[in-house]
């Protein structure tokens, strides 16, 4: 419909008529508008591609005006645009930065992260409450590993190193299995060992039930 009234538009002098947009153009328009905030945020979240998000939501909101407009004149030209840069958001752009993502280092946070970790850190109050509470759960789930005859090594942070033997890299899998996810830490020379990252009560007691239950088994299917 909108290359018949083009057409019908060559050699016609005098203002266009309205140009009314099909129901389909509609849909589609409204079809894009609803995915926009989810397209927005996905792209946000890396933290070196702010203006790449604020483009695309541009480009969005720039094709569903330009829907509304008659096809003559700049308009089309427009639309062309930010067709292509659309396609080339999802095609080449988030490709790319998934690429660039696997670059960064493992705990490299975004801007969103790093403000919420400073007014974490600046609220003392709460600091010093989860340094309590983590201090506590840390000693509690180091007894348990070590009343189960592993070694744990001492730590005054937020996570465990505990040596889990020959079996650990089988014992470790099963516990991805289950739900359980620890680091292996055979990149650093220490094969036998997996870092546990200490959580609530709830949470550590559902390691050390899933250890009392997979130990066994993996060491008997050796």
């Amino acid at each position: 419909q909108a290359l018949a009234y083009t057409f019908t538009r060559v050699g016609q002098s005098g203002p266009p008529p309205p140009y009314d947009p099909p129901p389909a153009i509609q849909s589609i328009t409204m079809e894009a508008t609803e995915t926009l905030a989810v397209s927005v945020l996905f792209c946000l979240f890396p933290a070196w591609f702010p203006v790449l998000a604020w483009i695309f939501a541009a480009v969005c909101v720039g094709l569903g005006w330009l829907g509304s407009k008659p096809p003559e004149g700049i308009y089309p030209t427009l639309s062309l645009i930010g067709t292509i840069w659309y396609f080339a958001h999802f095609l080449i752009i988030l490709p790319v930065i998934g690429l660039i993502e696997r670059l960064r280092e493992s705990f490299n946070v975004n801007s969103v992260g790093m403000a919420a970790a400073q007014a974490a850190l600046a609220d003392r109050t709460h600091l010093d409450h989860v340094r309590q509470e983590n201090a506590r759960e840390r000693e509690a789930l180091a007894q348990g590993l070590r009343d189960r005859g592993l070694f744990v090594f001492p730590s005054r942070t937020n996570f465990l190193l505990v040596e889990f033997g020959p079996h650990c890299a089988a014992l470790e899998q099963r516990l991805v299995d289950c739900g359980v996810v620890l680091r292996p830490m055979g990149g650093y020379g220490l094969g036998d060992c997996l870092r546990i990252t200490v959580g609530t009560a709830d949470e550590n007691r559902l390691l050390l039930e899933t250890l009392d239950v997979l130990m066994p088994q993996v060491a008997s299917a050796s």
